[in-house]
């Protein structure tokens, strides 16, 4: 599959977010059971109050017609909570980027080689387009939230070139050629590492930089990141030096 272009208009824009952590009862300061509570929780009262401000910062941030990718960790614990936070937020266009808490829905994930079985046993087109819907449409098809599931994804938007993955990466493609690398899993806590037009997009680090646990426009990544030079590591360039190339 290529590369996503995405032409931005008024009626549909781009926005990144990352560590939703729904229902996570230790990223809730008054019940978390972690040690470090004061640098590693968010100061809610309650997972209920905690989940409501994500929602509805979402949901204040993001159009029904916008584009939304959730660079992983979507929920944690029950299954149904993977669906209920997919529900509650009114934007159609959700794309995941797995992380280290979404394995059900990645095991979830129908695969082309279940549909390849049910086209070598099914014949006829009629009844193979309604066991592929019923296969899609499953409770077992955790992925069928999502408008795309991946772990790592490469877009396009408005001609600049975004890479993203959950973890924090030293390079990435076309990383001295001014691409963006957006990334999660971190909270906030690996943004002293600067490295190039790299940056963390989870809810930890917008309410640090924003005041709200809420996805960044694309304008706010060009914002925060366009003043960057990109840096060349490797073989592309010299050892240490900073190149626009």
């Amino acid at each position: 599959m290529g590369r996503l272009k995405i032409k931005q208009t008024e009626d549909q824009k781009v926005f990144y977010f990352s560590d939703p952590h729904y229902y996570h009862a230790n990223m809730v300061r008054a019940i978390s059971q972690w040690t470090d509570k004061e640098n590693s929780t968010r100061d809610f009262d309650s997972i209920d109050e905690m989940n409501n401000a994500i929602v509805n910062s979402i949901n204040k941030t993001v159009r029904k017609n916008d584009i939304l990718f959730c660079l992983g960790d979507w929920s944690f614990g029950n299954k149904k909570y993977i669906t209920e936070f997919r529900r509650r937020i009114h934007c159609k266009n959700v794309h995941l980027i797995f992380g280290n808490h979404d394995e059900e829905i990645e095991e979830g994930t129908i695969s082309i080689h279940e549909v390849g079985e049910l086209c070598g046993k099914t014949h006829d087109d009629a009844e193979l387009g309604r066991k592929v819907r019923e296969l899609l449409n499953s409770e077992h098809n955790l992925s069928g939230h999502f408008s795309s599931v991946q772990h790592y994804k490469e877009v396009a938007v408005d001609g600049i070139m975004i890479c993203m993955f959950h973890y924090k990466q030293t390079i990435w493609n076309k990383s001295h050629r001014d691409a963006y690398h957006l990334y999660g899993h971190s909270h906030s806590m690996a943004e002293h590492l600067v490295n190039g037009k790299s940056m963390d997009v989870g809810v930890d680090n917008a309410f640090k930089l924003l005041g709200e646990y809420r996805p960044f426009s694309h304008e706010e990544i060009l914002h925060f990141l366009g003043g960057r030079k990109a840096k060349v590591i490797d073989h592309h360039g010299a050892k240490g030096t900073e190149s626009h190339k």
